[in-house]
């Protein structure tokens, strides 16, 4: 009985394994705001895994979150994919920032001096 109860409670614990969760770092959590990750970043993480075409490094793949502005912006990282442009994207999927691409462009000078890290929020384990 005692095995059950322990195979129910892991059960229960682990019913939403597979979607990405918010994993807290360096003491500063959007989770203490409410937030959770955008539809859209979600959206492109499970692009992301159902993609064939993957680089071969895909390991590197991530979506890290970052506190800018007084808000929660969230970035996703395909691994090493040339002249990717990166987007800033906050809580209601409205494009904060965008890095790089094959001009260079960004359009938050300001993010690299001013925004926090809060951590690595996925990363792609399959």
């Amino acid at each position: 009985m005692k095995s059950l109860r322990t195979i129910l409670l892991l059960g229960i614990l682990c019913y939403g394994c597979n979607e990405p969760a918010i994993i807290v770092d360096n003491n500063i959590s959007c989770i203490e705001m409410g937030l959770h990750l955008p539809p859209c970043i979600v959206e492109q993480i499970n692009a992301y895994k159902k993609n064939p075409d993957k680089p071969s490094n895909f390991l590197d793949a991530n979506v890290t979150a970052y506190r800018y502005r007084d808000e929660c912006v969230f970035i996703f990282n395909p691994g090493d994919v040339p002249d990717w442009k990166f987007m800033a994207y906050n809580q209601d999927c409205e494009v904060i920032c965008e890095f790089g691409g094959i001009t260079g462009d960004t359009t938050c000078e300001d993010f690299s001096n001013t925004a926090q890290e809060i951590g690595v929020i996925w990363r792609i384990t399959d």
